[in-house]
């Protein structure tokens, strides 16, 4: 059983006795106890480095679930009523709530939305937006888009009484919730926005998209980053048009930390231009990041691509069908050069038949390739509790760590190089020792490189703050600066260096628990 926030702080502090402080571990936790937890120690293991380093997990269309069909208020399954034959029931992308999708480390979170421009002819009581898995041609009218919306909405009767804002209300509700309970995390949510109907009123488009957002940021109790939020740290920032995250430059910790928000919204248009072909003025919300043209925001990889970057379904099966795994193969197909876009990267799985027969699946073993890659993050599809694929996706710490903490080595986490110079793929943190290697890095935080310095003495009765200042002073007289991890990519790097080490090797990483705010970070 999945314990939330507050729960794992009570039952923490009654753990706690004889100078032994707890970093996060419950004895006799269960495996998926651990697997909850070092979900969300590792969604926070970079927060000090800029948002385009960062690697988190995602669910493609994260509220179509059929969990809001068979779960309403009432107690009444609309699967067997209202809502049969509708893509929720029968198809849906996703079968378990936000909150559970949270609990299991998912950090993106996708609206597919809709929106009804004022000529259409099914754009009840006034709502203009509505969650839908959006697969209906614009040009599409009368009563076949009726029979086409009313299979694919994903939430029932969304465009029959108007309430599809009411629902996608509710979901921010319950994100809005989850992030009480847990004070350190931030969540990007990532609107899909399709429209039908003709934009005959440029003013009324943004009016309805104004609206929609309003109704979001109060759902979330402002917690939303905003534009005027940036430039008042420094960042400058346009408010009309398309507008880009600074990625490169901030930082998770400044959103949480100094801005005090954890959300960010951020915008894919299907269609970018108004009525008159310039440029859309429903991007110009002061909550809404999107397409950019800044050249020196890129992606982890360094490249330029679009914020965020949706591959199409063909080209991820392209990929999973190369005989021999490639990264410059992967993004070949996925990431097309675009000079005038940049930002995020991302791939969506979709196991629907809507979208083509459920064969673009990620799985446990494409996860374990795509890590190696440089992504921001990955979606999937029919996420399940308890589901395996999230267990795949830790490439952080090993089964059952970080262990009890007390003040010395174990304050920081470790690799142990094993035998046949190949390393242990995750961390750990309970190595009692009195020499150890010492990880540095060069001072790119997105794509560092790295070195293994030996010779570092512990004294055994030394606190962590002497080793840590003993091992950034290592590092600093060979020029570079004390280093940990921070995405799946750069661990595969790191473990590449660690194979030239001798055996039996523990090597410190800038990873530690600071026992003042009850976490692990890096510095």
């Amino acid at each position: 059983m999945y314990l939330s926030f507050k729960q794992q702080k009570k039952k923490l502090l009654s753990l706690l006795g004889a100078g032994i402080l707890l970093c996060q571990i419950s004895q006799g936790e269960t495996h998926q106890e651990w697997v909850n937890r070092a979900m969300l120690l590792q969604s926070e293991i970079g927060q000090n480095a800029p948002l385009n380093a960062q690697f988190q997990i995602g669910t493609h269309n994260s509220g179509i679930s059929r969990y809001y069909v068979s779960d309403q208020e009432d107690g009444i399954s609309k699967c067997g009523g209202s809502a049969a034959g509708t893509m929720a029931c029968e198809d849906p992308n996703q079968v378990i709530n936000l909150t559970d999708q949270l609990n299991q480390g998912v950090r993106h979170i996708e609206f597919d939305l809709v929106q009804l421009f004022p000529d259409y002819p099914f754009r009840d009581k006034g709502h203009a937006m509505y969650e839908c898995h959006f697969h209906i041609k614009s040009g599409t009218s009368g009563a076949e888009a009726q029979a086409l919306l009313n299979k694919v909405v994903c939430r029932s009767g969304a465009l029959k009484d108007g309430n599809g804002e009411h629902y996608t209300q509710k979901m921010a509700q319950e994100i809005n919730q989850w992030l009480n309970e847990h004070p350190h995390s931030l969540v990007y949510v990532y609107l899909d926005i399709g429209q039908l109907g003709v934009v005959r009123k440029s003013s009324q488009a943004t009016s309805d998209m104004n609206n929609f957002i309003n109704m979001l940021t109060a759902s979330l109790s402002g917690k939303v980053l905003s534009k005027d939020d940036l430039n008042n740290i420094g960042f400058h920032i346009n408010h009309d048009g398309a507008t880009s995250l600074p990625v490169s430059k901030l930082t998770a910790n400044d959103v949480i930390g100094k801005l005090k928000r954890q959300v960010i919204i951020i915008a894919k248009y299907n269609a970018l231009h108004g009525p008159s072909g310039g440029a859309d003025e429903r991007l110009n919300n002061p909550y809404i990041f999107s397409q950019v043209t800044d050249q020196n925001e890129v992606g982890i990889a360094g490249n330029v691509l679009s914020l965020p970057q949706d591959p199409g379904v063909s080209n991820f099966n392209d990929w999973q069908k190369k005989s021999e795994f490639n990264c410059q193969d992967l993004q070949s197909h996925l990431y097309p050069s675009d000079g005038a876009h940049n930002g995020l990267w991302g791939i969506n799985g979709d196991a629907t038949k809507a979208s083509g027969g459920g064969s673009d699946v990620i799985t446990m073993d494409n996860i374990k390739e795509l890590s190696q890659c440089p992504i921001n993050y990955f979606a999937m599809d029919k996420l399940a509790q308890n589901d395996p694929r999230v267990e795949a996706a830790i490439w952080s710490w090993a089964a059952n760590y970080p262990q009890a903490v007390v003040d010395g080595v174990s304050n920081f986490a470790q690799i142990k190089v094993q035998n046949d110079n190949a390393a242990v793929n995750q961390m750990v943190n309970n190595h009692d020792v009195s020499e150890a290697g010492v990880l540095c890095r060069s001072n790119d935080l997105v794509k560092p490189q790295w070195r293994i310095l030996n010779g570092l003495t512990i004294d055994a009765s030394a606190s962590a703050q002497v080793i840590s200042d003993q091992a950034k002073s290592l590092c600093q007289a060979s020029g570079m600066l004390f280093g940990a991890p921070i995405n799946p990519q750069q661990m595969h790097d790191v473990l590449n260096v660690t194979k030239s080490q001798n055996q039996g090797t523990v090597i410190l990483l800038n990873y530690q628990y600071d026992a003042s705010q009850q976490r692990w970070i890096t510095q």
